[in-house]
């Protein structure tokens, strides 16, 4: 069984990792930093990962933050798609249930997994906050980057995983 995601023709296909996102997979250590060409799919690799994590890890605190608002909005709604495509892909249940699901936050009621998001504009975004897998994407484009990524990193404890790419 697979996501399935939206192709560049607009197309739903089951997603199959191609070239750039196995190589990418394939070399995840934990703490990694992507220096990634656009269009390859590795914001989509990286998203599948964390919504593999939020429907099988009890308990994990999955995060997506990027630049602005808009552009982090679009990666959960990749996330959402991908949950929402094991309805199709699974018949009968799939492999969770949400208790909450609002725009910027998802709760999965089977394990008490927590996805949210936040953007870089948001000031103390992750400061006091438990992170286990953390996504930063577009790192270039952030406003004040330094002060930002010590309190997220911060709130990633030993064993976490922190994933930062950016063009």
């Amino acid at each position: 069984k697979t996501f399935l995601i939206v192709d560049k023709s607009h197309r739903t296909i089951p997603f199959i990792l191609n070239e750039p996102q196995l190589k990418i997979l394939n070399s995840l250590r934990g703490r990694d930093v992507i220096l990634k060409a656009r269009q390859e799919g590795i914001s989509s690799l990286i998203l599948a990962i964390f919504a593999i994590d939020f429907i099988s890890i009890e308990n994990i605190r999955c995060v997506v933050i990027s630049h602005e608002q808009a552009a982090t909005q679009k990666l959960f709604d990749k996330v959402k798609f991908y949950l929402e495509s094991l309805k199709t892909t699974f018949p009968g249940e799939p492999p969770y249930r949400l208790k909450y699901n609002s725009r910027s936050e998802m709760v999965n009621l089977t394990n008490n997994a927590t996805f949210y998001i936040g953007y870089a504009g948001a000031r103390a975004f992750g400061h006091g906050d438990t992170i286990n897998n953390l996504h930063v994407s577009e790192l270039s484009r952030w406003p004040n980057q330094e002060k930002l990524m010590i309190g997220l990193m911060q709130a990633v404890p030993r064993g976490g995983r922190i994933i930062i790419e950016t063009t």
